[in-house]
């Protein structure tokens, strides 16, 4: 039986009282199965560039740092290594998250893009055979993920299982969104060294996650050996039942993991707190119709389109869009006076305002939309 541990953090901790959750939380759970001459990968999600550190986006480098310092303390080499997202600058996420100082501390922390990978088979994801995946990630005797505890526009939330898509290149990133992430994501998670997860829910984030959202302190740790379970646990937290997770549904379905592990610390209903979904957030006071996603958008795409709403809001300019349509994804018809974001809303369009890429910067959107708006 699967078991999840849930240890609590005082409120706004300090480093040590960070280092104390992670190691009690690791313990609680199993601890991690590492020791001399293994290589352990340390994956943290450092996604995109945050407004702030402190802003549920991103994981804490304290969290990750305890984590690292469990696994030296095991006798393994241990190598703290990401790759943020399509269009993102993984080193400057890392500068900005405070990872350089851990680099300095003696870890070993790596920039995935510029590293060698390798053809990984994948199966159960029709069209899509093979993803180019780091070859540090399958070198690797066993893969930490440490993600945050947030919600996702397109997938409800990004947890253990989601975050192990940073180990990917981004053209296979772009080709998982082409021909299923959720599939791809639980094949990949399936041909991957085993994963243990240790979940940073210190600050998570609700709303339009995984960048945009809105901070909830829930002063958590979570850790499990299974990341089916784990993220089943961190999603009942967060008001969600396993099924209504595609990613841990079809984990589950697989036979990656369970959805009924034994929970150990503290009980999931004195910690939970209903977070709030992208879809309930993504539009708040945006004229009616005037967002589209469209079949097979990619979370690329879509978080293109809400970080352009949202700053449009942040800066007062939400009125573009009284005569504009934003649509992203592929849309059968035409859409007076729209806006179409990315690849797939553009093939085989000659009319309105196209955007292409896969997925385009937010500023060739709001370039865009100021050249037609009012």
């Amino acid at each position: 039986m699967s078991i999840v541990s849930i240890v609590r953090t005082p409120p706004s901790p300090g480093p040590g009282e960070i280092e104390a959750a992670v190691r009690r939380s690791a313990s609680l759970a199993g601890g991690l199965p590492c020791g001399p001459g293994d290589l352990v990968l340390v994956k943290p999600n450092l996604v995109a560039m945050p407004p702030c550190r402190d802003s549920g986006a991103i994981t804490r480098v304290e969290v990750t740092r305890a984590v690292a310092g469990l696994v030296a303390e095991a006798g393994a080499r241990v190598l703290v290594a990401e790759s943020a997202s399509v269009g993102s600058d993984t080193a400057s996420v890392m500068a900005f998250a405070g990872y350089d100082d851990l680099a300095r501390q003696g870890y070993q922390v790596i920039d995935l893009k510029g590293t060698p990978t390798v053809r990984l088979k994948i199966r159960g994801v029709p069209g899509l055979q093979a993803v180019r995946v780091f070859r540090l990630a399958l070198q690797a005797n066993l893969i930490v993920s440490v993600p945050v505890m947030k919600t996702h526009d397109q997938g409800e939330v990004t947890l253990s299982l989601k975050n192990l898509k940073g180990l990917i290149t981004d053209r296979s990133k772009m080709a998982m969104h082409h021909h299923g992430v959720f599939d791809a994501v639980v094949a990949l998670a399936e041909a991957l060294p085993p994963v243990f997860g240790v979940m940073d829910a210190i600050t998570g984030q609700e709303g339009m996650g995984p960048v945009h959202g809105d901070a909830v302190h829930m002063n958590l740790i979570l850790s499990s050996p299974d990341p089916v379970a784990l993220d089943s646990v961190a999603g009942r937290i967060m008001g969600y039942e396993p099924q209504d997770v595609p990613i841990t549904a079809r984990a589950s379905a697989r036979g990656l993991g369970t959805t009924t592990p034994v929970v150990v610390g503290e009980p999931v209903a004195s910690v939970a707190r209903r977070f709030k979904r992208a879809s309930e957030a993504a539009v708040e006071g945006v004229p009616p119709g005037r967002v589209v996603m469209g079949d097979g958008a990619c979370s690329g795409c879509r978080n293109t389109v809400l970080s352009v709403v949202w700053e449009l809001t942040r800066g007062g300019k939400l009125a573009l869009l009284d005569n504009l349509t934003l649509v992203t994804g592929q849309v059968q018809g035409d859409i007076p006076q729209a806006v179409w974001v990315g690849r797939c809303a553009c093939e085989g369009r000659n009319s309105g305002i196209l955007v292409p890429g896969c997925p385009p910067e937010n500023q060739e959107v709001m370039n865009a939309m100021k050249g037609r708006g009012p």
